[in-house]
């Protein structure tokens, strides 16, 4: 939770060899993966139904290395834009 906010946080992360960067790999499939996943969560617990849902992306690269690089995307995209 951030606040009132229910928050579904998706953490990539991509060694230095890596071709695509850690934020790529968080393509189409994955963020319907997402919202079908959060939906079974809201099943779940429908007590959280009428929150306010947002989906971050945590992308860490170069996470084998001194110079790992790491950034936090809020809002990274909504349910209706997944699907």
């Amino acid at each position: 939770m951030d606040g009132q906010t229910l928050t579904i946080i998706e953490v990539r992360a991509r060694g230095g060899g890596s071709v695509a960067c850690a934020l790529e790999t968080v393509d189409t499939h994955k963020r319907r993966k997402l919202v079908r996943t959060a939906r079974h969560l809201l099943m779940r617990r429908p007590e959280w139904s009428d929150r306010p849902l947002r989906f971050d992306v945590i992308a860490i690269d170069n996470i084998d290395t001194p110079q790992a690089r790491y950034e936090w995307i809020r809002k990274a995209f909504d349910a209706e834009s997944a699907l």
